[in-house]
C-alpha cells in the first residue's frame, strides 16, 4: 500500500512526471537510478526500461495517490510518457478546478 501521507497535486506537466519519477522509484528503484533522470514528456516506457509488471506497479502508485482508477483497458493501452500523462489528466481534476466547481 502506498502511503498517501503526501498526495501529490499535479497541475502542470512538471508536476505529473515528478509524480511519475515517484512512481517509477516505487516501482522499481532499480530502473528508476538508470532512468528517472532520462523521463520527459516524449519517453516511451520501453526507452526507459519499464518493463509491463513496473507499469502496473506505477499505475498503483499514482492510483493511490490521485484517489482515482483507470480501466483495465486504459491501462492496457499505456506505452509512452504523453499517454500516462494524457490519462492522468482524463481522471484527476486539479484541486483549483476542484474549487471553482463547487462555487457554480
Amino acid at each position: 500500500m502506498v502511503d498517501n501521507s503526501a498526495i501529490h497535486e499535479v497541475n502542470t506537466d512538471a508536476d505529473i512526471l515528478q509524480l511519475l519519477r515517484d512512481a517509477l522509484a516505487y516501482a522499481d528503484p532499480k530502473v528508476a537510478a538508470a532512468s528517472s533522470d532520462a523521463m520527459t514528456m516524449t519517453s516511451t516506457l520501453a526507452d526507459l526500461g519499464i518493463e509491463s509488471v513496473c507499469a502496473l506497479e506505477m499505475v498503483g502508485y499514482v492510483e493511490d495517490k490521485l484517489n482515482i482508477l483507470f480501466s483495465d483497458d486504459e491501462m492496457s493501452k499505456i506505452n509512452d510518457i504523453p499517454g500516462f500523462v494524457a490519462l492522468i489528466r482524463k481522471h484527476h481534476q486539479p484541486l483549483q478546478e476542484k474549487k471553482h466547481s463547487h462555487g457554480s
